[in-house]
């Protein structure tokens, strides 16, 4: 709501550095200038990881779950090793677009191993749960997965009007992924101070 570019949003991070900030996350951005980087955030630190750094990100793509690499921690490390594995191989087969990770990445099933989980399954995961029944926990396509988004950006000689944002509103696996552009007026629903009608009736 305040930032426009990469750059504002890293001036806003440079200003916190200095208050603290009580959010430690990861911030994925794109503008229309064709910047696309990852910051992982601490409370007075914060990272840069640029997609278009050769150093960083030889392929042109930063990946990243549940955990920051400068942070530590391993929650979600096998939802990262199968998103790499999908990411570089769309990468190399030159398939590396949103309808690719919305048909191939978005809506993928893996075990802790970080191998895919083919469904219908045709098998017991184990004895307990009737046949064909999986445990997604720790799939890119989780159980618990509220909703998943793939941003289409612009080219620097684009409008960023023509930016798209794919999105499903419930869990990935039995949802359509919808197309959103950053034009006209925000519907009254998803609209209010503190929680939003439309997050309420959900």
């Amino acid at each position: 709501g305040y930032c426009a570019s990469v750059e504002e949003f890293e001036n806003v991070l440079i200003k916190t550095n200095q208050t603290g900030r009580k959010t430690r996350a990861n911030f994925a951005l794109i503008d229309s200038s064709g910047a696309a980087v990852i910051f992982e955030t601490s409370g007075k630190e914060y990272w840069n990881y640029d997609a278009n750094n050769n150093s960083q990100s030889p392929n042109g793509y930063v990946i990243r779950t549940n955990f920051s690499f400068k942070g530590g921690g391993s929650t979600g490390i096998e939802r990262y090793r199968r998103t790499k594995s999908l990411v570089d191989d769309l990468s190399q087969k030159n398939d590396l677009s949103y309808q690719s990770l919305i048909k191939y990445h978005v809506r993928d099933f893996s075990n802790e191993q970080s191998e895919q989980i083919e469904v219908p399954f045709k098998n017991r995961w184990y004895g307990s749960k009737p046949f064909g029944y999986i445990n997604s926990n720790y799939s890119v396509c989780r159980n618990i997965s509220l909703s998943a988004s793939v941003i289409h950006g612009v080219f620097p000689t684009e409008t960023a009007a023509t930016t798209t944002m794919w999105t499903s509103l419930g869990n990935p696996s039995t949802t359509l992924m919808l197309p959103y552009w950053p034009i006209g007026e925000t519907p009254s629903v998803a609209q209010d101070e503190i929680i939003s009608p439309l997050y309420k009736t959900s």
